[in-house]
């Protein structure tokens, strides 16, 4: 046995602690790096936050909308190539609020209507010449509501409410009727009546082209699942359960994610349902205590990872602040994982993932302690490797 002096001893100790902690930061590096890294990229040409973002079928992305120093209606193309935003001017005359809803179309143009606006109004984006022009009008004045793809091209509009009887007749605001917009005759037509008509609903398409209406509410009351079979343009009820405000997640396998954030308490639930022989069941649930991501984006990597980045953060109750936490939600493992920070803080951001390997991360605010910053024009990548 070997002896030490008391200076070898004290030395030896020192070596033994640096060798741990080294390997206790590599180990910790090799752990939140192993998913993926941000990289800065260029900036956008306005800063914007609550934009919407889209990919085009030549694999660039449109950009527009959002708040800048006041609501904007501009837009701008990133071109994952080159790396650069190249600005395209204003969606129209039409200053649309900040939330749209946007929907690639089967011949590559784009259809927005604002979702938070209250006009019928719509617009068409050719991205052969990169230029907006007029759509045409929906038939309701509608607000809060989903827009779906549907297999034949056209588009199903649900729930919401209307805008030309809010605040004067209450029991009549509410739409059951949805409208379906008609890609090849470009015009709205009225759609079948809803089981239970709803705002602030989510709407999930499944894979044999039929549509999942789930949550949304009419005052206290919230509201059950209905289908919307679009073969035999008719809804019918699915379940009553109901997931009251949470956010959902369509993934892969008719299986979809129910996000609910508790305000108070900082707890976040994951639940994940599947629909099989026309039954929902439930596969497995993840209870999140003290954390909550308020203002996240939430963007589906593969089969079985989805990605979180910002949000908004603070004591109990209340956001102070928005944050660089980004996340990995492991499906296989229901367990969260803590991966590398963002470069810079955000919350109300925007993320797409534009190829297998790729997530663009646009704008977004920074909060911090009460104080609201200009919306940021900076960017990043998520870049990844693709494994299940």
């Amino acid at each position: 046995m070997i002896k030490l002096n008391k200076k070898q001893f004290i030395l030896t100790v020192i070596l033994l602690l640096i060798f741990i902690c080294t390997s206790v930061i590599l180990f910790n590096f090799w752990s939140t790096s192993r998913y993926g890294k941000f990289i800065e990229i260029s900036n956008m040409n306005v800063p914007r936050a609550g934009q919407n973002s889209i990919l085009l079928k030549d694999g660039r992305v449109l950009v527009f909308g959002g708040e800048s120093s006041s609501t904007t209606n501009t837009a701008e193309i990133f071109n994952p190539k080159t790396g650069k935003f190249k600005f395209i001017g204003n969606l129209t005359e039409q200053k649309f609020e900040r939330n749209y809803s946007a929907i690639l179309l089967q011949n590559g143009d784009v259809l927005i209507a604002g979702k938070d606006g209250a006009n019928k109004k719509t617009i068409l984006f050719n991205p052969k010449i990169d230029k907006f022009r007029v759509g045409p009008n929906m038939i309701y004045n509608r607000i809060n509501y989903t827009a779906t793809l549907l297999p034949n091209g056209n588009i199903l509009i649900a729930g919401g409410k209307n805008m030309d009887l809010w605040g004067k007749n209450f029991n009549t605001a509410f739409i059951k009727n949805a409208e379906i917009y008609d890609y090849k005759q470009n015009k709205f037509i009225l759609g079948p009546k809803m089981i239970s008509p709803r705002f602030y609903n989510d709407a999930i398409r499944l894979k044999n082209g039929n549509v999942l209406i789930l949550g949304g509410f009419i005052y206290k009351k919230f509201c059950p699942m209905e289908i919307y079979d679009y073969k035999n343009n008719s809804f019918k009820l699915f379940s009553n359960m109901n997931f009251k405000l949470a956010n959902s997640m369509g993934l892969s396998k008719d299986r979809f994610l129910i996000i609910d954030s508790q305000r108070m308490g900082y707890t976040t639930t994951f639940t994940l349902y599947n629909i099989q022989n026309n039954k929902l069941q439930k596969i497995q649930s993840l209870k999140a205590n003290n954390f909550r991501l308020g203002s996240a984006c939430y963007t589906q990597l593969n089969d079985n990872r989805i990605l979180l980045t910002g949000g908004q953060v603070g004591v109990e109750g209340l956001s102070l602040r928005s944050t660089v936490d980004s996340y990995i939600y492991d499906l296989k493992t229901n367990k969260i994982i803590k991966i590398n920070n963002l470069n810079i803080n955000r919350s109300g951001h925007s993320c797409l993932k534009i190829d297998k390997s790729k997530v663009l991360i646009l704008g977004g605010h920074t909060y911090i302690l009460f104080k609201a910053e200009e919306p940021t024009n900076k960017d990043e990548l998520f870049v990844y490797k693709d494994e299940e």
